[in-house]
């Protein structure tokens, strides 16, 4: 819990949305586009939107993952010229921030599976999904796996963890690097012991200027260790407003 100015405590994570509703953040982690392109997106009438805050509808949010995809997260090259290399072309091409193609057309000219299909990695990815709105509800955790190489981010969008999928288990990572990650490294030097407690349960690889924590999960228990670990380490990355000392008036 954290205090607002008025001394009313704060709950951690967003706030609750009903079953049938998806927050764009949740779509952005998903997907791997910018917010702005998953706006053009939903006011070209591509992406669904519903009741009156125009949040996503997550029925057309999942569909439009499983239809396309970034590309950027499987080729080397840049975009374009990896494209122009299989002989694609993109899509929705009036969408400048990102570049967006059928993931059927880029699996069948790549070889690339972009999604784990096993069901043992399904089964566990469901899991991994409810514990982890239960335990650590201030991480982002989309629904449904985005590749062999998943992203989680907290919901300040200022700290990020990577899942690698596998058939047998799920390996969860978090490094800290003074260059690449320079702000979230001044961080964990200030709670060093505090988020080295809790990331106990996780290895401990270290060299010169970045620190590297990684654990290897198959269960249900090891899903709620992790995660747990996860939320704890997410509260000391949290913005602190300072404290307002105010006068007492006559």
């Amino acid at each position: 819990m954290h205090l607002k100015r008025r001394g009313k405590p704060v709950n951690p994570g967003r706030g609750k949305l009903p079953a049938h509703m998806m927050t764009r953040t949740e779509l952005c982690v998903l997907t791997g586009f910018s917010p702005s392109t998953i706006a053009a997106l939903i006011s070209r009438g591509v992406i669904e939107t519903t009741g009156p805050a125009g949040i996503i509808a997550r029925s057309s949010g999942l569909a439009f993952h499983r239809r396309y995809l970034n590309p950027s997260r499987f080729v080397v090259d840049k975009p374009g010229a990896a494209l122009k290399k299989l002989g694609m072309k993109s899509v929705f091409t009036d969408i400048e921030h990102n570049v967006i193609v059928e993931r059927d057309d880029f699996e069948s000219a790549s070889g690339i599976s972009t999604l784990p299909t096993s069901a043992s990695a399904r089964s566990m990815w469901k899991a991994f999904f409810e514990i982890g709105r239960e335990v650590a509800p201030s991480v982002i955790i989309p629904e449904e796996m985005s590749g062999h190489h998943v992203a989680l981010v907290a919901t300040s969008r200022k700290l990020r963890f990577m899942v690698d999928v596998g058939d047998e288990g799920f390996r969860i990572v978090k490094f800290y690097d003074a260059v690449r990650t320079s702000y979230e490294w001044k961080t964990s030097k200030r709670y060093e012991s505090q988020i080295r407690d809790a990331f106990s349960s996780f290895q401990t690889t270290e060299t010169r200027g970045r620190v590297e924590f990684a654990c290897f999960c198959r269960t249900d228990g090891d899903f709620r260790t992790a995660l747990a670990a996860i939320g704890k380490v997410i509260e000391f990355h949290r913005y602190r407003q300072p404290v307002i000392h105010r006068l007492k008036k006559d």
